[in-house]
């Protein structure tokens, strides 16, 4: 908005589908940045511009996360290590089920602390599937 010489009266720019596609154009092929284009078509700030060009080209905001390369690593390394506990605990799983074929009352003879927490351990990695 600018103000005009009579002091009450405020102008407001209303640019023309026609022309913020000229702009947008110009912007993307390279020709203009967003600054030269707002100084040169009477466009109040480069942020207008870069506004229309994400409207028109239909981009949203990218978030692109950055990170120190050990810390990637670290997050593989526990990825990978998780993996290994599930397969572990599926074929600790697989070997109780075998067991209790041989001694039904298997879970009855655990500790009921270790096969509470057994169980409990257990509902966590389904949760974590």
């Amino acid at each position: 908005m600018v103000e005009s010489k009579e002091g009450d009266e405020k102008e407001i720019r209303r640019f023309s589908a026609a022309l913020k596609s000229k702009v947008v154009e110009e912007v993307v092929s390279g020709a203009l940045t967003a600054r030269e284009a707002a100084r040169l078509y009477g466009v109040s700030s480069a942020r207008v511009v870069n506004a229309w060009v994400f409207k028109h080209e239909g981009r949203r905001t990218k978030i692109v996360r950055v990170m120190m390369k050990s810390e990637a690593e670290r997050i593989k390394e526990l990825e990978e290590a998780l993996s290994d506990a599930i397969l572990a605990r599926r074929v600790l799983a697989a070997q109780l089920e075998s067991y209790e074929r041989y001694v039904p009352d298997l879970k009855k003879r655990l500790d009921t602390k270790e096969l509470k927490k057994f169980e409990e351990n257990q509902k966590k990695i389904e949760k974590l599937r």
